[in-house]
């Protein structure tokens, strides 16, 4: 079996980086836990709040907005340190559970659309297409519309 010790040191300290980094917002943010396991000799580790519950973002006093940060970790098959396999930073309002803004990374996404050969950039064609209804002119894909009248 291998020994995923370094691996567990990187997690456990970049949970700790996490925390501090998150507490430059938010003062009373809880400590961002690691949690490792090796099955079928892979190690796997997740890094987020306990129970994953955002932190609350507070102004004065009083609550904001939610912030939600989590990753998903696993061994480097090439070096002893370890991947991120998948992130997300959610910003929720204070009430309600729609976020306003969500950034997500996959190591591995499960897309055929890339950014100039790059798979981690995905392109999700409904949000697009629903810019597209508000902001027509925030879009460069043509969308069909219909016209009256002899054509020019």
């Amino acid at each position: 079996m291998e020994d995923f010790s370094a691996q567990a040191r990187q997690t456990h300290d970049f949970a700790a980086q996490t925390t501090a980094t998150v507490r430059t917002v938010c003062l009373d943010a809880p400590d961002y836990v690691a949690q490792a396991a090796v099955r079928k000799n892979i190690w796997k580790a997740t890094v987020a709040t306990p129970g994953d519950k955002p932190v609350a973002l507070t102004v004065a006093g009083r609550r904001l907005l939610r912030l939600k940060v989590s990753y998903e970790c696993t061994a480097s098959p090439r070096h002893s340190f370890m991947v991120v396999e998948k992130s997300a930073f959610i910003l929720l309002p204070a009430q309600g559970s729609e976020p306003l803004v969500r950034l997500e990374y996959l190591r591995h996404p499960n897309s055929d659309w890339t950014f100039d050969g790059d798979s981690r950039f995905r392109c999700d064609w409904s949000t697009y297409d629903a810019l597209a209804l508000t902001c027509p002119a925030a879009t460069s894909r043509s969308t069909p519309t219909a016209t009256t009248g002899p054509s020019p």
